[in-house]
């Protein structure tokens, strides 16, 4: 087991984003400067960092925005990243503020989790706007009062998936087409049930 070296400082480890947060002049944010982030934070910065999952954290009222090296590379390249970090979530995801903020919103209130799984988000990456599908959770974050504080988002993209069945569903619809076209028979026989079945 590999141990951490204790004279870094806070947070500690993390790769590209740990170094990132790290520097950051968080003097200058919502939330002040990292000595004085209560220990529920710091607890959620950490767990973000150590994460090798794509993980995205939500802090305060402003959402000021946390995450780690596995959901930064979903962000792409010339798009989002490195702005999105320390900046309030309705400022980094404009174009898509009426899916998300609500979201963020109902899991503050209700203290509850929520969960989508290939949910159409679109997000600007590489340079543009791009269609993305992503499963995810959001999670509340509690302070040391029990207070809903935080929203932890996990998630893992699906757009490759959702694209190759879109695809699937496009051929498979084409094919009946063409058999209806031109008026073709076609059926099928299963040899263990005798079961026969065929078009119109």
């Amino acid at each position: 087991m590999e141990n951490l070296d204790i004279t870094q400082p806070f947070p500690r480890g993390g790769g590209e984003m740990g170094e990132l947060i790290r520097n950051f002049d968080w003097a200058t944010s919502p939330i002040g400067p990292i000595e004085t982030w209560p220990v529920s934070l710091k607890n959620a910065v950490s767990t973000l960092l150590y994460s090798k999952f794509p993980m995205f954290l939500f802090w305060g009222d402003d959402n000021i925005q946390f995450y780690n090296d596995a959901f930064r590379q979903m962000l792409g390249h010339n798009g989002k990243h490195p702005d999105a970090l320390g900046q309030k979530a309705i400022d980094c995801w404009i174009e898509t503020w009426d899916i998300v903020g609500p979201l963020i919103c109902n899991v503050k209130n209700e203290a509850e989790g929520i969960y989508f799984e290939d949910l159409l988000i679109p997000i600007y990456r590489n340079g543009e706007m791009q269609d993305g599908y992503w499963t995810f959770s959001y999670s509340p974050i509690l302070d040391e009062l029990g207070m809903v504080q935080g929203v932890l988002c996990i998630s893992t993209e699906t757009t490759e998936k959702v694209n190759s069945l879109n695809q699937i569903i496009d051929s498979k619809k084409e094919l009946e087409f063409a058999i209806d076209a031109a008026e073709l028979g076609v059926w099928d026989l299963n040899p263990e049930t005798g079961r026969f079945s065929g078009n119109a």
